[in-house]
């Protein structure tokens, strides 16, 4: 998941104020979860007049099939030791 909030932030610009027409710093980003896809909510800071915006960006769900997954370690040695 950390992952995909450092992916979604990589491609993005940061905004800028509309009171001091600068630049704004990255503060945080939130996961927010939906039904049909997920929004990663980017929150900056003028560093001017420390006014607030928040940019959003969407991606979709990945699904990750069983045969993809790794079995736990007892899993596998119990299954051979049979």
């Amino acid at each position: 998941m950390v992952d995909r909030l450092k992916d979604s932030l990589a491609g993005l610009e940061p905004p800028a104020c509309v009171n001091c027409k600068v630049e704004m710093k990255w503060i945080m980003s939130t996961l927010v979860r939906q039904a049909s896809a997920r929004t990663v909510i980017h929150r900056f800071v003028c560093p001017g007049c420390e006014g607030v915006d928040d940019v959003e960006t969407e991606f979709k769900r990945i699904r990750v099939l069983p045969d993809k997954l790794t079995k736990p370690r007892g899993a596998a040695n119990a299954a051979r030791d049979a």
